[in-house]
């Protein structure tokens, strides 16, 4: 596959799962962890239970899914105008860590990803050590 094509679908599934979850969850809803993580957990298992797809077509909508809670997550953080608002921001990143997710990541995996997004991002290392040990306190596996 040329490195264009490779982008282009990945835009479309990106696009797709925002779509997907905007629908699912509602648009007015797409502030609230609960529904968001809802929403993209019906996706994993309707993918998960899909005959017509290749093992690579479910690895990507996998990848897909979490990298859209990753942005969810790290824009939490960013965004987050008091201490409230980054106290909760951190408890939806645990969440999203350690919660059981069908058909996903690793919680170990998911710690790595979101650790290196928030980074990325430009989110205060203290946070992300921070997230990092509350993940790690709650028994991940």
């Amino acid at each position: 596959m040329r490195r264009g094509k490779i982008l282009e679908g990945q835009s479309q599934l990106e696009k797709g799962i925002d779509a997907v979850v905007a629908r699912l969850a509602g648009e007015k809803n797409l502030d609230d962890w609960t529904q968001v993580k809802s929403a993209t957990d019906e996706i994993l298992k309707t993918y998960a239970r899909r005959n017509d797809l290749t093992p690579k077509d479910k690895e990507a909508v996998i990848k897909g899914v979490n990298e859209y809670l990753e942005r969810k997550v790290t824009d939490r953080l960013i965004q987050a105008k008091n201490d409230f608002q980054l106290d909760r921001a951190k408890k939806v990143a645990v969440s999203y860590v350690t919660d059981a997710q069908p058909h996903g990541m690793s919680r170990k995996d998911r710690l790595i990803y979101l650790t290196g997004r928030m980074l990325i991002a430009g989110v205060d290392q203290k946070i992300v050590d921070d997230v990092t040990t509350q993940c790690r306190l709650s028994k991940m596996k």
